[in-house]
């Protein structure tokens, strides 16, 4: 038996939808994101993706979700690695932060 994720691309109910238009809608929905560059865009568009794949799809959510799980961690690492910076002096204009002794968090 094969892996369970390659049984869900055989069984799912988007399987007979051509790669091609799922690849255009792919790069339609980056290109927004690329275009509009906004959280909230962002967040629409991976509830999107999501919604589709679970619903559309017919994809277990909870097979879904651990398939994100990884992804999902290092999108968050990466998304408080840039909104905390760590500066010796005020060279970095920071939205917020405060005072460590010598060092500016924010």
């Amino acid at each position: 038996m094969g892996l369970r994720i390659d049984q869900y691309a055989y069984i799912n109910k988007l399987h007979h939808v051509h790669p091609a238009e799922k690849f255009v809608f792919a790069l339609a929905t980056m290109i927004i994101c690329l275009a509009l560059s906004t959280p909230i865009t962002s967040l629409l568009v991976i509830l999107l993706m999501a919604g589709l794949v679970i619903f559309a799809g017919r994809i277990p959510a909870l097979f879904y979700l651990k398939l994100m799980f990884l992804p999902m961690f290092f999108l968050v690492v990466g998304v408080l690695t840039v909104a905390f910076s760590f500066s010796p002096k005020d060279t970095y204009p920071f939205l917020w932060g405060f005072k460590l002794g010598g060092y500016t968090l924010g």
